[in-house]
């Protein structure tokens, strides 16, 4: 795997449960540029011979200097909301370097104190190609997003943090699947403990969006994702649903595909 981590201070956790995933600390929209140039520049693996489906084939340098070849077959991105935040940064002209305290969060001279209009707008559309940028690389992709909860008429709603009105809530466009990690104390007679999963049964305060084979809770580990949905067979009554939705109507147009259809990737 290829992570891009804005936060310093996991990197120490996420090579310990992940040795071999190739981990890049983002401070800056440059280094999130140079990484997506990195990616797009690897050699693509055919499925026969990766063995595990798609995959890039990687080359990075370590502390020393030494290349590496990695073969990456998922992207993670930790976390959209503060790769959104240096684009916004960028553009303000701050010499910051994001999360992990490598550069001194100073105002140059040419610093702004806010964005206007327009810039705001670059925002929203530098974030939206960001994710079609990553999203059309051969590889799965898992991003994360931290959570806010919202007014939505008379109801509270969880939706992404990023700027702009419409995006938080058309954001869940370039992914197959969309899931509300959560965690909750569980007490026995043992004692108690802290369990994580994530919700894709989603209701009206918790938008969701399951992938095929996705029970409504599901551990937060990829590969069981992968795994139920390799393992999902649609029952009669889906088959038939799906053949009902993409059958041509009487003047040759065809009907929206239904959403069970796979897609590329999560």
């Amino acid at each position: 795997a290829a992570i891009l981590c804005t936060e310093h201070q996991g990197l120490a956790i996420i090579k310990a449960w992940n040795p071999e995933a190739l981990v890049v600390d983002i401070n800056t929209a440059d280094d999130v540029r140079q990484a997506l140039r990195t990616l797009r520049s690897g050699s693509v693996v055919s499925e026969a011979s990766a063995g595990k489906g798609p995959a890039l084939i990687v080359s990075s340098a370590d502390d020393s200097g030494k290349q590496h070849d990695h073969i990456i077959r998922t992207i993670v991105l930790d976390s959209v909301t503060d790769l959104q935040r240096m684009i916004k940064e960028a553009l303000l002209g701050l010499p910051t370097g994001g999360v992990g305290g490598k550069a001194s969060r100073g105002r140059g001279a040419s610093a702004k104190e806010t964005l206007d209009v327009g810039e705001w707008g670059l925002v929203i559309d530098r974030t939206n190609r960001l994710l079609r940028a990553f999203r059309d690389i051969p590889t799965n992709m898992v991003a994360f997003f931290l959570a806010t909860e919202v007014e939505d008429g008379d109801k509270i709603v969880v939706r992404p943090t990023l700027y702009g009105k419409r995006l938080p809530f058309e954001v869940m466009q370039y992914f197959a699947a969309s899931g509300y990690l959560f965690r909750r104390q569980v007490s026995d007679e043992e004692g108690t403990e802290v369990r994580r999963g994530v919700m894709f049964d989603g209701n009206e305060k918790y938008p969701c969006k399951p992938f095929p084979g996705a029970a409504d809770v599901m551990p937060p580990d990829f590969s069981a994702w992968l795994e139920a949905w390799a393992n999902f067979s649609p029952t009669q009554e889906q088959q038939s649903q799906v053949t009902v939705q993409t059958k041509p109507k009487k003047n040759g147009k065809k009907k929206k595909k239904a959403e069970v259809e796979q897609q590329g990737r999560l």
